[in-house]
């Protein structure tokens, strides 16, 4: 599913007690829960840009609508290290969860217990393969999400079609320097490394 970003512009008017009417432009923006924290900052740094404007001029509007440009810049940056993150936290959590299932079963059901104490050892026998099975269930389903957001947001930016030539350059020491093709197909980001492998 294809998150949109819009924006709503209008106007508001006040009445004062003593009958004066004042007229306050505003403007709302409708997007993924996950990419508001950059928008209130993008419109922080705008509200700046305004206030400049009305207080010295265009060339502190220029300045402000700089230092937007370059926080946009680096959050696209950020989308997409998250990306590539989450991406190999998926594929490292499926991999443990597959493994963990051919390795351990749950203990069979007896046809009887001989006394508590059977019952208690099959029991807690039974609580520690759930509990495990679902540390490694609840990882990947984190994994998945964190994967999914990011692509979310990177769908705003990233046009059909055209793939994206990136380089990881997080702090993920496993990851750093290394070369992925992100491509939009079909409303759906795919991520492929250098050999051609998509994920």
């Amino acid at each position: 599913m294809v998150h949109t970003c819009n924006a709503i512009f209008g106007f508001r008017a006040r009445m004062s007690p003593d009958g004066e009417v004042s007229v306050e432009r505003e403007y709302r923006i409708q997007a993924p829960r996950s990419l508001m924290k950059r928008l209130v900052e993008a419109q922080k740094v705008l509200r700046r840009a305004q206030n400049a404007y009305h207080g010295s001029g265009e060339c502190k509007v220029s300045e402000a609508v700089g230092e937007m440009t370059e926080y946009f810049d680096t959050a696209v940056r950020s989308i997409l290290g998250q990306l590539v993150e989450a991406r190999r936290d998926q594929n490292d959590a499926d991999k443990r969860l597959n493994d963990y299932r051919a390795a351990k079963t749950p203990p069979d059901i007896p046809n009887e217990f001989e006394d508590v104490d059977a019952l208690l050892d099959y029991h807690h026998r039974r609580q520690s393969y759930e509990y495990y099975l679902r540390q490694y269930e609840n990882a990947l389903k984190k994994a998945r999400k964190a994967h999914a957001d990011a692509a979310d947001q990177l769908l705003l930016f990233l046009p059909e079609g055209a793939p994206l030539r990136y380089t990881y350059e997080g702090e993920r020491s496993e990851l750093f320097g290394t070369e992925y093709v992100i491509v939009r197909k079909q409303g759906e980001i795919v991520i492929e490394s250098p050999s051609g492998t998509a994920s």
